[in-house]
Order: C-alpha cells, then structure tokens, then sequence
C-alpha cells in the first residue's frame, strides 16, 4: 500500500489548472495468482478525507485493488487553487478521471464507493466512464453511502451566497461550533447519540483539519445528480443510509431508490442502518462493509470478493501439501470451552497422526460426547473409528460463510444432540477450525444463546486464538443479526 502525490488537471474559469492530490494506492495482494480483477474507488465527502475510510479500505484491501483519493484542499493534499470553478461537482468529476488515468488501470472495470458529497462525485465518475474502452477504465458498480438528493430552493440560495462569507466569519462560526469538544454541535452533527469517545475523537480531529476556503468552495459548487440523471446510470447501485443521519436524512435515500428502481433490468440495492449516522463510515464500520461486499458479490462481481478468490487458489493448492500440513501441525487441536455454550472447535482429525487422532481426542478430552464435520470434503480420518464419541457429517462450503438455511440447520442439530444429552459437548470443526467453524459457532451464540455478535466474537477468539481470521466472516455476522 503506497500513498502518492499525483499531479491532475482540473478544470479553472479561464484554463485548466494542475493540482497535487494525495492518492492511496493498494495494490491486489495476490495478484500475480489469480485473474485480473476489478478495483474499487473511493471518494470522500465534504469536509472529509481519505483516512475515513480506513475501515472500509482495510477490509477491501483483503481482495481487490484499490484506489482513495485526499481531494485538493483534504486531508494530505493541499490546498493551491483557489478559483471556485475548480470545486464545482463537474470539475471534481474530471479531476478523479485524471487521476485514475495515471494509476495504470486503463481499460479496466471497477466499482466506486462515495460517501455523502462523495455520492455526487462517484455518481458522475460512473457517468463519465460507463463504457469499456481500452484508454480508460470503465464502471460496473456504484455504493452510495449516506447520498444526498439535490438541493431544494432555500438550500441552492444558501450555496450561492456562500462566495460572499468572509473565512474570517466562518471561522468564528466553526470555533462555536466546536465548543465543547467531544460532545459539540460540530461532533454530535456527525456521530449518534451512543457513539464511543475514540469515534468521537477520530470526527473532532477530522473536523479540526477542514480548510475553511476549500470548505466553502465545495459547499457552493457541489451538484447533486437528480431523478433523470439517476435513472440513467446504467450500472448496479447499491445505496446505504443511516437512520440517525443528521446531515443527509434517509428521506433522500428513500428518493433516490425510487428513481433508481424504475431503471429496468438493473438492480438497486437499499439498506439504512438501524441507529447509524452520517459517520457510520467508521461508527457502523462492521455493516458498511458487509454491505459493500455483499452486494459486490451478489450483483457487480463474484469474483470480487474474497471467498470467491479463496476458493479459486484452493482449488489449485493442495490442502495436505508439506506447506499446509506444517500449517495443520502448528495450529492448536482442540480449543476451550467457549464462554457458556457446549462447543469446543478444533481443526480436522487425522487417522494416523500421532498427535491429533479419534482415538487420542477420545482419551484427552472426555467431556466431548459429539463431534461435527462442516468440511464439505470425506475427512481424512475414519468416523466410525470412534468409540464414546458420535460423529455427524454436516457439509457446507469452504471459504464462504455458510447460508441462512444452513446456519438454521446446524443449529437445529446441535438443539437436538443437547436435548437428547443435556451435558452434551460438541467439537465442531472444518479444515483448521476458524473461520467456518467460528461463523457457525458465534451464529449459534447469536441466536440461540443471545450473545450479542461483538460478545460472540469475542468469546470464540479467547478460547479458539486469533478467533475468526477472515473479515468477511464476521462481517456477514453483523449483517445477519444487527439489521
């Protein structure tokens, strides 16, 4: 991951203007072992910076390339041209595309994530590159989060008298807005009521580094895509609100969708986030991601997501090469007890290892009555070797998180294996016992224990360490049982 400094042309009343602009670029992990993929794009919002997506850019840095931009006057990049034009909407727009056209990304598809003012922005990105063309890189998906409906008449007559505020008089009106710090107006305007003090720490210092002159050129020149100019994006579109956003209420949400949905043949995806607000880039972390990829999957690319390229180097790997085994072997056998449910997890059993086999496991834990197999493969141990323990086959697929109906399954297995053997213990495992394994137990904690999924979560990665490793894992935990 590098951060660069780019030079981009954007546009200037009388001629084009070169600017430095702060850029993130990620690079695919494994790259060089799978096919080429799309990259994901994001854009801040007014008054924001790159930095509030790195929730968002850690998370996507797992499977895809990808590419933030600090826009002129944010964050890191500074702030050297101070005609107006250069800010409006339209010319942000072009300063992205000249970005991108220096990132080596030509003719490549990709999906760009806005978040408020951003929305904008990424909209009219979408617009510009909708066609595959071999000098530029084209859209194939757009997240929207916390988008913004254009500005009615008494907010467009605020904009344009915002050319006339003397930054001294705005700053005076940004110091008393600021005053009590943590819990003012400037804070509580972007976080819900309940947000953590390190959320509110993280929103003040962000607050505290908004240049007033780039500030006010953005507010007067940004251009929200109306009902027209939304039905004829031509791409998927996923839209996430937040239901305590007090900056761009769900009701433009709402709209948009609408719009949106009289598109034919192309899907529209709406979410709003139960209690999140304008900041739930960072404060609803855990769902925004599981948003974005969950609709990366299902309705722009498969493989853009990380269990689809899990899976396709599995599938050329061989899970009992000497690279792997030394992987099995270093990884603990059988975990403890997790908090006050009946499981242990474990990793899979091998007939005729001399450290983790049925009839080893059978004598150094007694207290195991049951044992699941999620592995979808024949295990590599025979089940009927066991003598006090019963084994149950219960397959699901690797790399992914396991359905709905087949959580539901499972935990109507282990509901009936405790009803019949109230002091049951069930050993549940898959290949090494993390992921799967882990996503199955904290939905059981979940729904039939009521854990809360951070306390799930946490309960699994004490007694099983590191816990569930891959993001999309626990992500797909918080979309299933927070919303």
């Amino acid at each position: 991951m590098s951060a660069l400094m780019v030079a981009a042309a954007v546009a200037a009343a009388v001629a084009v203007a070169v600017v430095e602009v702060r850029v993130l670029h990620s690079p695919h992990p494994k790259a060089g072992r799978l096919p080429a993929l799309p990259f994901v794009v994001l854009v801040h919002g007014l008054g924001g910076q790159l930095a509030q997506f790195a929730p968002v850019t850690e998370f996507l840095t797992y499977y895809a390339e990808v590419i933030a931009i600090d826009l002129p006057g944010c964050g890191q990049s500074p702030y050297s041209v101070g005609d107006w034009a250069a800010y409006t909407t339209p010319s942000v727009v072009e300063l992205v595309v000249s970005v991108l056209a220096q990132c080596g990304v030509a003719g490549r598809p990709f999906v760009v994530v806005g978040h408020s003012m951003g929305t904008a922005v990424a909209h009219g990105v979408a617009a510009r590159l909708a066609a595959p063309a071999a000098a530029a890189p084209h859209c194939i998906g757009v997240v929207a989060i916390c988008p913004k409906a254009p500005a009615d008449a008494r907010t467009a007559a605020v904009q344009r008298r915002l050319r006339y505020v003397p930054p001294v008089v705005f700053n005076a009106f940004r110091w008393l807005d600021r005053r009590g710090d943590l819990r003012s107006a400037s804070v509580n305007r972007m976080v819900s009521a309940s947000c953590p003090d390190s959320v509110r720490r993280l929103q003040l210092a962000w607050n505290l580094q908004v240049h007033t002159r780039p500030w006010l050129r953005y507010a007067a020149g940004a251009v929200f895509p109306d009902a027209a100019a939304w039905r004829a994006l031509a791409v998927p579109v996923c839209l996430i609100g937040a239901e305590a956003d007090a900056v761009t209420p769900v009701a433009d949400v709402a709209a948009i969708a609408g719009w949106l949905a009289a598109r034919p043949g192309l899907p529209v995806v709406k979410t709003v986030i139960p209690g999140g607000s304008h900041a739930c880039l960072v404060e609803s972390s855990e769902i925004v991601c599981g948003l974005i990829n969950d609709f990366i999957t299902h309705h722009v690319d498969e493989r853009l997501s990380l269990g689809w390229q899990l899976a396709y180097l599995a599938s050329r790997d061989d899970k009992w090469s000497l690279k792997n085994e030394a992987k099995w072997r270093s990884v603990q056998p059988v975990s403890a007890r997790i908090a006050r449910s009946p499981f242990r997890a474990m990793k899979t059993l091998r007939q005729d290892d001399g450290v983790h086999n049925p009839a080893l496991v059978e004598r150094a834990f007694p207290d195991i009555t049951d044992i699941i197999d999620i592995s979808r493969d024949a295990p590599p141990y025979d089940p009927a070797s066991f003598v006090r323990i019963r084994p149950h086959k219960f397959p699901t697929v690797s790399k992914v998180p396991p359905t709905r109906d087949e959580v539901a399954e499972f935990c109507g297995l282990v509901d009936r294996i405790v009803a019949e053997h109230p002091d049951a213990v069930v050993a549940v495992h898959c290949h090494y016992g993390f992921n799967r394994t882990g996503f199955v137990l904290c939905s059981y904690l979940v729904a039939r224990l009521g854990f809360s999924v951070p306390a799930a979560i946490a309960a699994f990665e004490q007694a099983r360490p590191p816990g569930i490793k891959h993001p999309h894992f626990k992500d797909e935990l918080y979309l299933r049982y927070t919303l």
